[in-house]
């Protein structure tokens, strides 16, 4: 099953939906927190894309570019969620898909992604 969505850059008046949906990655964040982050983070090396539908947030994914002296520098899928209720409709697919082509974009051809047992 597919749903219309649109994947695009976080904005800053998403902040209280990503904060609502990285309590469900765990971790305690909030609307200011996650507001600040947006306004601060480094947009040359670090991307996020939401799933929206309409003004619905369903989803997002975070991405940044990793140079370390022991490896080739790739991209790091820092955080991925899907709306609990709206899992299993291709929506992580499509935002992962969004981070491979921003991954290319900036000419590496690495991505990697680590994973958290909730």
């Amino acid at each position: 099953m597919s749903i219309a969505l649109q994947i695009r850059e976080l904005q800053p008046h998403d902040a209280e939906q990503v904060a609502a949906l990285t309590h469900q990655l765990g971790y305690e964040r909030t609307n200011a927190q996650v507001a600040a982050w947006i306004t601060a983070h480094d947009a040359a090396t670090q991307a996020v894309y939401v799933a929206c539908r309409g003004e619905e947030v369903l989803g997002w994914i975070e991405v940044s570019i990793v140079s370390h002296l022991q490896s080739d520098r790739h991209t790091l899928i820092g955080g991925l969620v899907v709306k609990d209720g709206t899992r299993g409709l291709g929506i992580g697919r499509m935002l992962c898909q969004r981070a491979e082509q921003w991954t290319l974009d900036h000419g590496i051809d690495t991505i990697r992604v680590t994973s958290n047992a909730k």
